[in-house]
């Protein structure tokens, strides 16, 4: 008992609402088949039938608070109180900057210059938008 293309559809939904790509939408679809043992398939599609879901909507609302969980495990930070404080105190009073951050920020600033310059038209095609902006 694999997904099934309603169950499939589901899934996809659930995935574009996420804002998933559409090629991993699509590979969603289809893998499942070839992921999981024929055992899993059932066990699967029983729990399903038992929350009276499609397998689809079962892993989906299954998996998606580990998944959540997992990024914001790895995506937070959080500290002590001591290192807290710490934090605050160094926003309050940064330190001066050294002289590698000095180059590295006119490096950057170079650079950016640079893309600027060439994302620009000549003088002659620069149009003002109905807000009275020039085009970035």
């Amino acid at each position: 008992m694999g997904l099934h293309p309603p169950h499939t559809a589901t899934a996809a939904r659930h995935l574009a609402l996420l804002g998933a790509p559409t090629l991993i939408m699509e590979d969603f679809q289809y893998c499942m088949e070839d992921l999981v043992t024929t055992y899993e398939k059932r066990l699967l599609a029983t729990a399903a039938a038992y929350e009276r879901a499609d397998m689809a909507s079962f892993i989906m609302e299954n998996v998606l608070p580990t998944a959540r969980q997992i990024v914001d495990h790895a995506e937070r930070i959080v500290l002590s109180e001591r290192d807290t404080m710490r934090v605050l105190v160094l926003l309050e009073n940064p330190p001066k900057p050294t002289p590698a951050l000095i180059a590295a920020t006119r490096r950057r600033a170079v650079r950016d210059m640079t893309l600027m310059d060439s994302r620009e038209k000549p003088i002659g095609q620069q149009v003002e938008d109905s807000s009275g902006c020039l085009p970035r």
